[in-house]
């Protein structure tokens, strides 16, 4: 047979590692002479995989030129002799040992087979490897990083090649698990692949002779052929080729399984998800087409709800090009995640330093117009919110007509809207791109915990760019939200005929009756779908009203947009453990308060009232100096530094002003006549978006400017005086009590408790953090081991006890640093709000609080999430009762208030005490009631939801997805006792899911058994698995997809296994098998994409036809 007789796809790219496998490399590897492979980490699993075609070199005297890369990270600990090795030998110059440790890492692999169909395929390549038919050499990196190239030369008899590259790993993960690009390229199709295929040849023999730069290449132990007989045992080579031959596994079983789209819970992710997690992704798949936003609490794991539904769109829906944009310091966490969770290695970044697109495995595309989207960029691509949002408006779709099929939008608050006075809302230039391209991309994905800040139409502003203006409009959502939660009696009739138009426009989009009405909210729901209940008659149907507002608020258009799962509701399910949050009020008194410092805060508020911003009054209409002074007040409660330093600030840019406005008016004596550009920024010392606008009139008056700018230098340099005396004066540790409670509260923590946990210290403004940082390091550090820094724009560094100088660090490794105790304290800026986990601290210190409730909880967000192992946080804030401070106090939990209004109950984010110092009554009458009855119910469509997820027997009450893993470990460590040191519980490393190589294992190398009693059949359409028959009595039933691990198990040996089966009449399409599976399992994950449609699914699966095929037999007596 010739290479040319092989069917590959007309494109020669193949994101589907099964089907690449299947397609290209084994029948390639069946018919060739030659077959050189350069693989970055090549372990004993991918010979196991590619064996099959192996034994034909044997016959045909072929050659196999295998060049394995070495790593040097990513190995277990129990590689630890092979890193020391690596160490050893760079540092001596000596190889020996790396190659020694190698290849006993490759045999202790081999030692853990089980199977005689393994051992089988081992022995093969041992006789390969004796024969001299496989070469093996290792090729060590020089330097940094390891062997990236995975390269696949294929040569026939007629000296026809193929070559096969990209990011596909050879180890048993890449071909069955990560979804990985691999080019196919053919010597014969044209001169530009021939000329790729000599060019890969030619670089495998520079690194097969050692002489390709960069590398160092050595040859295998001569024993390595014989160590791995040792291991397997010696058998005749006949009966090894006619087993292997024969065989006959589950192999395309578990390949269509991970393809299929019934397990997909345990199979999207290579972590288990928690129910909540689950049903968060349940309700994505339920629309059509997915436009969702994940709004689940802080440190609840939206990451991997959002994952598991773009890796559904890539496996289940074909999806070709999908955008991610986030925050620029959570982009490579992005990549990271998508890599270690899902398999997804092919998503690629931008490099800014060589201008190119790379993925996980260093692949890189590079993009002439890098400032707008087009087919150049990657299918698969993750870029921050401000690369893709330029200046003035423009973004990188202004002159595009290629948009993707997937956009997902991490902290989508980025993209809100404000309302102005005029009940408009303003776009940020985020929000103004994604408007702009909304109706071009069908699914739409936003992510945050935290989607409105100061007002509640910043919720319905950002829901509005899903599509929610579809069914409820903007005045309507602001006409009835604040008048849902009221008794019915307390409601306008004006009001409520609102409300029910709302009702009937939402329920037009349902396609079937939510699961989670009560009996009496479901009888209102079908008499309003079949007319019964109209505008002409609601009158006869008030006694509905209670229901009928309970059922808007169930299915109101903001809770179908939206998934949200709260602490509170999940923290009645036992396997959730949230920490509890213990608020320490540390207030400043006026006793406290220096009087040199005192005098400075009476005279700040002096001039912020009456001075502050007076100058650019002068230029026009300036409608942000309310704003402005609010800052500015603001910085001076945050600390004594932050004051300072917005003081000294502020004179630089007057003296800007009179410089400019001096030579302007040295012009004008001139006779100058034309335009004079002006700007004004601010510092405010933080790293907030808030700008401050100035309209300017162009009829100012240059010598009002300069009057007002020298009247206000005059003001500053007086306080600027008095500065300067409070540094003169001696204060123990500093003038600022803030600072004094801050150095008091880590010496009692630290010194005088010795507790060894981790604190977060965090600061609005960065001149507080340095200030901060400088005391600590004078009084603290001598007892610690280090402190760290995260601020923005990439400045993250870190500090050791006994070293005199900063070093520079990243995000991972201060977490790293924190979590190994390297370091005891992160002095944190805004930008460590958002995508940072620290949960190995457990205490986090305010210095001050921003104004917005939700980012005041993206803070405690930062520990108080899933996965902090201590059962109490503490959280200090330091404040002035009596100041500006009380003000934002009062402000923050208004707006709280609003929040709950909108979206349900809100994490505490305050200790009681400053509530009732600083906010006293709301503004909006009877406001607790009404979040309270509006949590409750919101929280009831959440619990039934979850509820659904839950089973009980006598034993224990624990989630279906527990008992499904448990049922996993129990059936497979039955040929693999290692299983059973895996977990059913979510969340944990150690979970086990089918992704599992180990679970892998099985479906691969043990023979289907065909003696038993029962014939089982697989369902098939469309060339996916839907699941499974069996035959008793002449009688097909369907099995229940939850018994897969007994079918296997039953499958592969001749025990006796239970299997349920779900009765059910006519099954013959997909739309009728998933009914049938809904009906017996309601908490078993389908995407069926019907409950609510904005527009006709497209699905082509759920419309096509079943298939029965025979595969094996099963002993069962069920």
């Amino acid at each position: 047979m010739s290479l040319k007789t092989i069917h590959i796809n007309e494109e020669g790219l193949y994101d589907n590692p099964r089907e690449a496998l299947d397609k290209v490399i084994k029948p390639a590897t069946k018919v060739s002479l030659e077959l050189n492979i350069t693989a970055g980490y090549f372990t004993v699993d991918s010979l196991l995989e590619i064996s099959e075609g192996l034994e034909n070199f044997i016959e045909s005297k072929g050659v196999i030129n295998l060049i394995i890369g070495i790593p040097k990270t990513g190995l277990d600990n129990k590689d630890k002799a092979l890193i020391d090795a690596i160490n050893i030998a760079e540092s001596s110059n000596s190889s020996d040992e790396i190659i020694k440790n190698f290849e006993e890492l490759i045999i202790s692999g081999v030692k853990s087979l089980e199977s005689e169909l393994q051992k089988d395929k081992i022995r093969v390549v041992a006789y390969l490897i004796k024969d001299k038919i496989l070469n093996v050499k290792f090729a060590l990196k020089k330097g940094e990083g390891a062997l990236h190239q995975k390269v696949f030369l294929f040569k026939d008899e007629e000296d026809q090649k193929i070559a096969a590259h990209g990011s596909m790993n050879s180890t048993r993960p890449a071909f069955i698990d990560n979804i990985e690009n691999l080019a196919i390229e053919r010597g014969w199709l044209n001169q530009l692949q021939k000329k790729r295929v000599d060019k890969l040849y030619n670089s495998h023999n520079l690194k097969w002779s050692n002489q390709s730069p960069g590398l160092e290449v050595l040859d295998a132990t001569y024993e390595l052929g014989n160590n791995l007989i040792n291991v397997v045992g010696e058998k005749d080579y006949d009966l090894i080729l006619n087993n292997l031959r024969n065989a006959e596994t589950l192999d395309k079983i578990y390949s269509d399984l991970i393809e299929s789209p019934v397990w997909l819970e345990y199979t999207l992710s290579k972590s288990s998800l928690y129910p909540h997690q689950t049903n968060a992704v349940q309700e994505a798949l339920s629309m059509w087409p997915m436009r969702k936003l994940f709004a689940d609490e802080v440190g609840l794991g939206k990451t991997l709800e959002v994952g598991s539904c773009i890796s559904y769109a890539i496996k289940q829906l074909n999806t070709k090009r999908i955008l991610i944009l986030t925050p620029a310091s959570v982009v490579n966490q992005w990549k990271d995640e998508l890599k270690t969770h899902f398999g997804l290695n092919n998503f690629y970044t931008l490099d800014k330093s060589k201008r190119v697109f790379i993925d996980s495995d260093k692949n890189e595309i590079e993009v002439e117009d890098l400032n707008t989207y087009s087919e150049d960029f990657p299918n698969f691509c993750i870029m921050s919110k401000d690369m893709a949002t330029k200046y003035n408006f423009k973004n990188i779709f202004d002159n595009s007509e290629f948009f993707p099929e997937m956009l997902v939008v991490d902290e989508a608050h980025h993209a809100r809207g404000h309302k102005q006075r005029d009940g408009e809302m303003k776009p940020t230039q985020f929000r103004h791109m994604i408007q702009n391209i909304s109706d071009y991309i069908p699914h739409i994905l936003f992510a945050s915990a935290t989607p409105m800040r100061k007002n509640y139409m910043e919720y319905y502003f950002l829901l509005q760019l899903l599509g929610i203006d579809k069914i409820l409009k903007q005045e309507d959502y602001d006409f009835t939200l604040l008048d849902i939660g009221k008794e019915i009696d307390n409601i306008d009739p004006l009001i409520f005929g609102k409300i029910f138009e709302i009702l009937v426009s939402t329920i037009k989009y349902f396609n079937e009756e939510p699961s989670f009405l009560k009996n009496e909210e479901l009888e209102i729901f079908r008499k309003i779908t079949n007319g019964e209940i109209n505008e002409d008659n609601l009158i006869d149907n008030l006694k509905f009203d209670k229901t009928m507002l309970n059922l808007l608020i169930r299915i109101h258009p903001t809770s179908i947009f939206t998934t949200r799962h709260s602490r509170d509701a999940l923290s009645q399910f036992d396997i959730y453990s949230f920490p509890e949050r213990e608020f320490s009020t540390n207030e400043i008194q006026k006793e406290d308060v220096p009087d040199e410092l005192a005098e400075l805060h009476s005279k700040l508020i002096s001039y912020a009232e009456n001075f502050y911003l007076k100058t650019e009054t002068a230029f026009g209409r300036f409608s942000s100096q309310k704003l402005g002074v609010a800052s500015f007040k603001e910085s001076f409660v945050s600390s004594y530094a932050a004051a300072k330093a917005r003081l000294n600030s502020r004179k630089i840019k007057l003296e800007e002003y009179i410089n400019i406005y001096s030579k302007y008016l040295k012009l004008v004596e001139d006779d100058f006549s034309g335009n004079l550009s002006i700007s004004f920024v601010d510092e405010e010392g933080t790293e907030d978006e808030n700008s401050i606008e100035i309209e300017v009139d162009t009829s100012f008056n240059a010598d009002v400017i300069v009057g007002y700018a020298k009247q206000e230098i005059w003001e500053i340099n007086d306080l600027l005086e008095l500065c300067h005396n409070i540094d003169k004066s001696d204060f123990e540790i500093s003038p600022d009590p803030k600072m004094k409670k801050l150095i008091e509260i880590l010496k009692n923590h630290f010194i005088e408790e010795k507790n060894t946990k981790p604190i977060l210290v965090f600061s609005k403004y960065l001149n507080t953090l340095d200030e901060a940082v400088a005391l600590t390091e004078k009084y603290i550090l001598p007892d610690l081991n280090g402190i760290g820094i995260y601020k923005g724009g990439g400045e993250v560094r870190v500090k050791y006890n006994g070293i005199d100088s900063w070093q520079k660090s990243d995000r991972e490794e201060i977490k790293e640093e924190l979590e190994d105790h390297h370091i005891d304290i992160v002095f944190c800026s805004t930008a460590a709000q958002e995508g940072v986990n620290l949960q190995s601290a457990s205490t986090l210190i305010n210095i001050d609080v921003p104004w917005i409730p939700s980012d005041l909880e993206q803070r405690i967000g930062r520990i108080a999430r899933l996965g902090q192992e201590e059962p109490i946080v503490k959280i200090f804030n330091l404040w002035y009762p009596d100041s500006y401070e009380a003000k934002i106090y009062k402000r923050l939990l208004e707006r709280k208030d609003l929040l709950e209004v909108a979206l349900g109950k809100f994490p505490e984010i305050v200790a009681d005490t400053i509530k009732s110092q600083t906010y006293g009554d709301s503004v909006i009458h009877g406001i607790e009631d009404m979040i309270d009855k509006l949590s409750s119910l919101k929280e009831e469509v959440s619990t039934v939801a979850l509820n659904k997820l839950w089973t009980s027997n006598t034993d224990t009450i624990e989630p279906f997805s527990n008992l499904f893993r448990e049922k996993l470990i129990k059936n497979f460590s039955y040929f693999d006792e290692s299983i059973l040191n895996f977990i059913s519980s979510p969340g944990k490393p150690e979970s086990v899911s089918l992704r599992q190589l180990k679970i892998a294992s099985i479906f691969n190398n043990y023979n289907i058994i065909h003696e038993n009693q029962f014939k089982v059949f697989t369902l098939y359409s469309e060339q996916k698995l839907f699941g499974f028959s069996i035959e008793t009595n002449g009688v097909k039933k369907i099995i229940d997809p939850y018994c897969l691990p007994e079918l296997v198990k039953g499958l592969l040996t001749n025990e006796e296994v239970v299997l349920e089966t779900i009765e059910g009449e006519d099954i013959s399409s997909i739309e009728d098998l998933f009914k049938l599976y809904k009906s017996e399992n309601k908490e078993w994950l389908l995407p069926q994409h019907q409950m609510f449609t904005l527009e006709a699914s497209n699905l082509s699966y759920l419309g096509g036809d079943l298939k029965e095929e025979y595969l094996g037999t099963v002993n069962t007596n069920s």
